[in-house]
């Protein structure tokens, strides 16, 4: 048996590529090819899978729940990420100067695991083939994360609106079904409410995971991880019995960007909504 995977978890935009460009730091491997936001290309895509057994997605979750306790279910999905880990296209994590000789996801020795926010609600699938996985939870301040989100969105849909990318879609979809992750952004977060609801969402379902998994699961808030860097990735160290270099330490300490802590406190629109909801915020242990 190799070493168990690491998984980062935690809703989008809270932190989980500044967690996943830590571990990199400490020696974690999470893939070869990644997206722009650190996440393994090839989890991903299996994670869009999982999801989409339940009509789910990164913005509309919850229906996976539905099927979590469906015992032939999950044996059917174990069964067939499991042939997918073991066949040849494990490259794609890899990489492909592996392709001669690839390595096992059971029985590798080096530290590794990947991050996608989707892993927040796909995890009990994991965990049935990985049940010795070590899980990283990050989260933050909702009103931070809906405000990242919502920019994010707007900006890919005005992106959407350029024209050389409205041809291209035109003709995309002449001879495919117009895939909304890729061509058009989030409906679902396109105004704060809405990008808040949805952190509501997430947050409630890694305080599930926090009850049921214990040990196996160390929860981290961004802002800890921003105000007490070095405190925090002692903490890190601890938890996945890593031991890094004091200079490597202090090299990642450095490049944590504070300034990025309660950013809605300089926005008096964002203040004025955190107010409106103090108890949402206050039921996750932020206060407005």
């Amino acid at each position: 048996m190799g070493k168990s995977p690491i998984i980062i978890i935690g809703m989008h935009r809270s932190g989980t590529t500044m967690l996943a460009k830590i571990l990199e730091a400490m020696g974690v491997y999470q893939g070869s090819f990644k997206d722009e936001n650190n996440e393994s290309i090839y989890f991903m895509n299996i994670n869009k899978w999982i999801l989409s057994l339940a009509g789910a997605s990164w913005d509309n979750p919850v229906h996976l729940k539905r099927l979590e306790n469906h015992p032939q279910h999950r044996e059917i999905v174990k069964d067939r990420i499991q042939f997918f880990l073991n066949s040849f296209l494990r490259y794609r994590y890899f990489g492909k100067k592996s392709i001669l000789s690839l390595p096992s996801f059971f029985n590798t020795n080096m530290n590794w695991g990947w991050k996608d926010p989707r892993n927040t609600f796909t995890l009990p699938y994991w965990l049935d083939i990985f049940p010795d996985a070590k899980i990283l939870y990050i989260s933050r301040h909702g009103v931070d994360v809906a405000n990242s989100l919502v920019t994010r969105e707007n900006k890919i849909f005005s992106d959407n609106l350029h024209q050389n990318f409205r041809n291209l879609n035109k003709l995309a979809s002449l001879h495919l079904p117009i895939i909304r992750g890729s061509m058009l952004a989030s409906g679902h977060c396109s105004k704060l409410s809405d990008a808040f609801n949805l952190w509501e969402t997430y947050m409630k379902q890694g305080d599930e995971l926090i009850n049921k998994m214990g040990s196996q699961i160390l929860n981290l808030k961004y802002e800890s991880v921003l105000d007490e860097p070095l405190y925090e990735i002692t903490k890190l160290e601890e938890f996945l019995e890593l031991k890094i270099p004091e200079n490597q330490r202090d090299k990642i300490v450095f490049g944590i960007n504070k300034p990025r802590l309660f950013a809605y406190k300089n926005d008096s629109e964002l203040l004025n909504f955190s107010k409106s909801v103090k108890n949402a915020l206050n039921q996750f242990g932020y206060n407005h």
